[in-house]
C-alpha cells in the first residue's frame, strides 16, 4: 500500500519539476530570441537610415557640383578665381553641415584640378593643379590661394581611383577605397561622375566620403548594449566597423594597393567567428543567427543595403544575449535548482507522511494474521494523526477487549457452576493440576453432588466407587 500510494505522489511530482522547468527554459529562450529579434532589427534599421543619409548626400553634391562646372563652362579654361569661388559657395552654403562630405574636386581630362577639403575649422582648403604651369598639386591653408601649405609632387588626377572609373564606364560610379594622396593619408571612397557635354568627355566631378565619420557613428549605435556592427561589400571586405583601428590591412611595400580587411582575417576573434555565418547568408536580403564564441551566446543579423551606382554593402548587426535580459540564465539555473531541492524536500515528506499513514494499516493486516492479546494491545498502544487509522485502532482495541471479556466469561463458565458456585469437573481438573491455589472441602455429598449435576447418568458402580 505504501508503494501504491507514494509512486505516483512521487511521479506526478517529478514530472511537474520537470514539465516546469522545461517550460521556464522554452519561454526564457523564446523570449530571448523575440528581444533579440526585435533590438537587431531596430539597431539594422537606424544602421540604414544612417546610410541612406550618409550615402544620400554625397549623390546630391556631385550631381550639384557637375551641374555647377557645365553651368559656367569653367572645363573650357578651369580659371580658378570665378570657379573656384562658385565651388566655395556650393560646398559651404548647401553641404557645410555635412561633415562626412571631406573633398569636393573636379579633375579634367588635361589632368588640371581644383578642390575643397574640408579642415579642423569647420571650413575648407583650396586644392589646385595647373597642368600647364607645373605637375604638383599645390594646397592653401585656407580657402584661398594666399597660405600654401604643402605641395604634392607628380600628381596627376585622371590616375586616381576616383577618376578612371567613371571615365572608363561614362556613368557615376562609387569608388573603391583609397587613400588620398596629400601630407593627411585619409581614407576615403568617392562618388563620382562623367562631365560631359555631346557625349564628349571633359571631366570627372567627385565627392569624397569620409569613413572615419561612419565609423565613429557605428560605435555610437552602439550604446550601452554593446555588440558589432560591421558594414561589408559582396566579397566579404570591411568598409566600415565598429571596432577599433582601420578597415585596410598595412601593405607590405609601399607601392603595394591597399586591401581592405576580410572578416576571417580581422583581429578580432569574435569577427573571424561569425564570418561562416555571415558568408552562408550572402544571398538573403535580411537573415537571422545565433552562435556560441568562448561560452557566450551571440545573437545576429545581416541585411543587404543596395543603392544604384554599384554600391552593394551589407550590414552586420551581433548583440550579446547577456545585453539582452543580463543574468537571467543564471537566474533560471538557480530557480530550477531551487525548485529541484524543495521537490527533494517535498518528496521527503511525502514518504514520511505516507509511511506514518501506512504503517498502522500494515501492522494491523500483520495483527490480524496472527491474533494474539499481545499483538493487539501493541497495536491499540500506537498513536496517528490520521483519522482512518485511528478509528480502525480503535474499533480493533474495542474488538480485543469484548474477546478478552468474552474468553474470560467462558473460561468461568467452564471452571466454575453459576447455579451452585461450586467448581465443575473442567475446574476441579484445572485445580488439581495447579496445585489447589484455592481450598476445595472434599466430602461424599460434593463429590456426588458433582457427579450428578455435571454428568447425565449415575450409576450404582459410580456411587459404589465414590463409596
Amino acid at each position: 500500500m505504501r508503494q501504491a500510494i507514494a509512486f505516483p505522489v512521487i511521479a506526478v511530482l517529478v514530472l511537474t519539476l520537470v514539465l516546469q522547468a522545461s517550460l521556464q527554459a522554452r519561454s526564457i529562450q523564446q523570449l530571448l530570441d523575440d528581444e533579440s529579434a526585435q533590438l537587431l532589427r531596430g539597431r539594422t534599421a537606424t544602421v540604414m537610415a544612417r546610410l541612406d543619409f550618409y550615402t544620400a548626400a554625397p549623390v546630391y553634391a556631385q550631381k550639384a557640383l557637375a551641374e555647377l562646372v557645365l553651368r559656367q563652362g569653367a572645363l573650357s579654361t578651369l580659371d580658378p578665381e570665378p570657379f573656384s569661388a562658385s565651388m566655395l559657395g556650393l560646398a559651404r552654403k548647401h553641404f557645410g553641415q555635412e561633415q562626412h562630405l571631406s573633398v569636393f574636386s573636379v579633375g579634367t581630362i588635361r589632368g588640371d584640378y581644383i578642390g575643397f577639403r574640408r579642415n579642423a575649422a569647420a571650413d575648407f582648403d583650396l586644392m589646385i593643379r595647373d597642368a600647364r604651369q607645373e605637375p604638383g598639386l599645390r594646397i592653401y591653408k585656407g580657402a584661398e590661394a594666399s597660405v600654401l601649405a604643402t605641395t604634392v609632387p607628380a600628381y596627376d588626377p585622371r590616375v586616381r581611383p576616383w577618376y578612371l572609373p567613371p571615365a572608363q564606364r561614362r556613368a557615376p560610379v562609387w569608388s573603391e577605397l583609397y587613400v588620398n594622396q596629400d601630407e593627411r593619408q585619409d581614407l576615403a571612397m568617392s562618388y563620382c561622375g562623367p562631365i560631359e557635354v555631346k557625349g564628349q568627355l571633359l571631366g570627372v566631378a567627385a565627392i569624397d566620403l569620409s569613413l572615419q565619420g561612419l565609423n565613429a557613428q557605428l560605435r555610437a549605435e552602439l550604446g550601452a548594449f554593446g555588440g558589432l556592427l560591421l558594414i561589408i561589400d559582396s566579397q566579404g571586405r570591411l568598409v566600415a566597423h565598429s571596432e577599433p583601428g582601420p578597415v585596410v590591412m598595412s601593405a607590405l611595400q609601399a607601392e603595394q594597393p591597399l586591401q581592405r580587411q576580410r572578416l576571417e582575417d580581422h583581429v578580432n576573434p569574435l569577427v573571424r567567428a561569425i564570418a561562416p555565418w555571415v558568408a552562408a547568408r550572402a544571398a538573403a536580403q535580411e537573415a537571422d543567427f545565433r552562435l556560441e564564441h568562448l561560452g557566450d551566446t551571440y545573437h545576429g543579423r545581416v541585411m543587404q543595403f543596395s543603392r544604384p551606382a554599384g554600391l552593394e554593402w551589407r550590414v552586420v548587426a551581433l548583440l550579446p544575449e547577456a545585453a539582452l535580459l543580463g543574468h537571467i540564465r543564471r537566474t533560471q539555473y538557480a530557480s530550477v535548482l531551487m525548485s529541484m531541492l524543495l521537490g527533494a524536500a517535498g518528496l521527503a515528506l511525502i514518504v514520511w507522511v505516507v509511511g506514518g499513514v501506512t504503517r498502522p494499516l500494515l501492522q494491523a493486516a500483520l495483527a490480524a494474521e496472527q491474533p494474539t492479546l499481545t499483538a493487539v494491545k501493541d497495536l491499540t498502544a500506537q498513536h496517528t494523526l490520521v483519522r482512518e487509522p485511528a478509528v480502525l485502532l480503535r474499533a480493533m482495541s474495542g474488538m480485543a477487549d469484548r474477546l478478552q471479556e468474552s474468553f474470560a466469561t467462558l473460561r468461568r463458565q467452564a471452571l466454575v457452576d453459576e447455579m451452585t458456585g461450586l467448581a465443575t469437573r473442567r475446574g476441579l481438573l484445572d485445580e488439581a493440576g495447579s496445585g489447589c491455589r484455592s481450598p476445595v472441602r472434599w466430602s461424599w455429598w460434593g463429590w456426588m453432588t458433582f457427579v450428578a449435576l455435571t454428568t447425565s447418568w449415575a450409576t450404582p458402580q459410580a456411587i459404589k466407587f465414590f463409596g
